[in-house]
């Protein structure tokens, strides 16, 4: 058998780089494709990514909306740029606290695991860490953290044994944001988070 690709030796992927993406980010685009060295989807963004990749890159606090049907790259065209500016803050030694400066809220458990395991397979060598809030994990330390609205009040509490402290919080992405904010119960607790946030966190921007 073919040996496990190394993501400290991968190239990276020029197309994604051009978009504004640094290229120890873009080698570990790679990982997420088969495990074939001939099957590489990723060779190039999506036409939804070549436009929103940048976009969100450039938005200077600004809140920005990406709509798209199923199968445009929604999850990577919003998260690459999450995770590039946060690589960005700790190459230039701006990361004072860690403490999550990212907060993913998701619609349902299983998205939010899929979204994890997608940016623990991007961060995968990289100085970024990625936290499930429907896991057991420690906070400190943690970049991203990724749960539903629930998972993220739960943790809120200060009594619980990883309470999530969202003072660095700078972005909070809503995925699939129509349901988010029209769902019975979820639409209450994600407008809860939003508030705490806003009380708690930086000024900052978000991205649905």
């Amino acid at each position: 058998p073919a040996p496990a690709a190394n993501p400290f030796t991968l190239p990276p992927l020029p197309a994604f780089a051009a978009l504004g993406l640094h290229p120890e980010l873009t080698s570990r685009l790679r990982l997420l494709a088969p495990s074939t060295t001939t099957a590489l989807p990723l060779e190039a963004p999506t036409a939804l990514q070549a436009v929103a990749i940048p976009a969100l890159l450039g938005a200077g606090g600004r809140n920005l909306a990406v709509h798209a049907p199923p199968g445009a790259g929604k999850t990577l065209a919003v998260l690459l740029p999450v995770l590039e500016e946060m690589r960005r803050e700790k190459a230039w030694g701006l990361q004072l606290e860690r403490r999550p400066r990212v907060l993913w809220l998701a619609p349902t458990r299983e998205l939010g695991s899929q979204t994890y395991g997608v940016a623990k397979t991007v961060t995968r060598g990289l100085e970024l860490r990625v936290a499930d809030l429907a896991r057991a994990q420690r906070m400190m330390g943690v970049d991203l953290a990724v749960g539903t609205p629930g998972a993220v009040l739960k943790v809120l509490n200060p009594a619980h044994e990883r309470p999530l402290v969202l003072s660095r919080v700078g972005t909070v992405v809503l995925d699939e944001f129509d349901f988010l904010l029209a769902a019975t119960g979820t639409a209450k607790d994600t407008r809860e988070v939003l508030q705490q946030c806003a009380r708690a966190g930086p000024a900052g921007k978000g991205a649905a």
